[in-house]
């Protein structure tokens, strides 16, 4: 259900599409072992997920622990050009506040469905981290439901395109979309 991450991760290490590996669809992209994404120069990050069709989001999964994990969360949608200075100047769609629990246990987060229908591409600003000086996530998941014609239909699961150096595991439980 993911297009190729053609986003800003960690703003500057965004590739264009030609420089991109090919895309291979998975069920997580990051894992609870020695695998995560980092920011490169303080604790703000940005993610960019385009989507190959409109999905419908209820909630997203955020995995990590200690000082790096995400603390706030801005949500965007459909604005794939959407940079640093756009997250911090633009009204998000809902903003999220993470507690340590949260992001240890991959609570699920809920998110305001009506406002995340019809998704493209979802914008994640990590505004702020629990003080550590770069921010970290081990893995994330999304829920909720694919839809086709603007008619809703269970998903199978899906992910972000593993970066390179990112192992797949798929023995652990995949984002899904039901």
């Amino acid at each position: 259900v993911l297009a190729p991450l053609a986003a800003r991760l960690c703003g500057p290490q965004w590739r264009p599409a030609s420089m991109r590996p090919p895309v291979t669809p998975v069920a997580n992209v990051f894992n609870e072992g020695a695998s995560f994404l980092q920011s490169d120069a303080d604790h703000q990050l940005l993610l960019n997920i385009p989507f190959a069709q409109p999905v419908g989001i209820s909630g997203l999964r955020i995995w990590l622990q200690g000082e790096e994990a995400p603390a706030k969360l801005k949500l965007f949608i459909n604005n794939p050009t959407f940079g640093f200075d756009d997250a911090e100047a633009t009204v998000a769609l809902q903003e999220v506040e993470l507690t340590e629990d949260d992001v240890a246990n991959g609570t699920p987060v809920p998110l305001k469905l009506a406002k995340f229908r019809n998704v493209y591409s979802l914008q994640i600003f990590v505004e702020e981290n629990r003080c550590a000086e770069v921010t970290r996530i081990h893995r994330l998941d999304f829920l909720g439901e694919k839809t086709k014609d603007g008619a809703s239909e269970a998903a199978e699961g899906f992910g972000l395109q593993i970066p390179t150096g990112f192992k797949l595991d798929t023995s652990k439980t995949p984002s899904y979309f039901s």
